[in-house]
């Protein structure tokens, strides 16, 4: 009998958990987690290549699109996974610059910016 109630409780438990969407957190950050375990126990790792500019803008852009659009899960593995902390976020109108956007809106992504750019011709080459 107790093995029915256990049963019983860990499928509410996790029916609660869906429903409210912690599940998902849960394993982002179980993800996270991992990545960063990975990341520190391979010799390889431990010293990291100088980021080319390049690459550090486009982390930056996709870190901005993800967090604006809310996909925290990804954005805590990715973050993780690329070693990117919060505090070392570039501010938006830094990025902004950088990308080449003079006047981005501030109610969508810059990559959102970017894209209609080059849909309008009006990228800079």
């Amino acid at each position: 009998m107790a093995t029915n109630d256990a049963a019983a409780l860990k499928a509410a438990m996790r029916e609660t958990l869906e429903n409210n969407g912690q599940l998902d957190n849960i394993k982002a950050q179980l993800r996270a987690v991992v990545f960063q375990a990975l990341d520190a126990s391979s010799p390889e790792s431990r010293v990291r290549p100088p980021m080319p500019p390049e690459n550090m803008i486009l982390n930056e852009v996709i870190r901005e699109y993800l967090s604006f659009s809310g996909y925290e899960h990804t954005l805590s593995v990715f973050s993780a996974e690329i070693g990117l902390r919060d505090a070392s976020a570039l501010p938006r109108s830094v990025l902004g610059a950088q990308v080449g956007l003079r006047q981005a809106p501030k109610d969508v992504p810059l990559l959102y910016s970017m894209l209609n750019d080059v849909r309008s011709g009006n990228a800079q080459s």
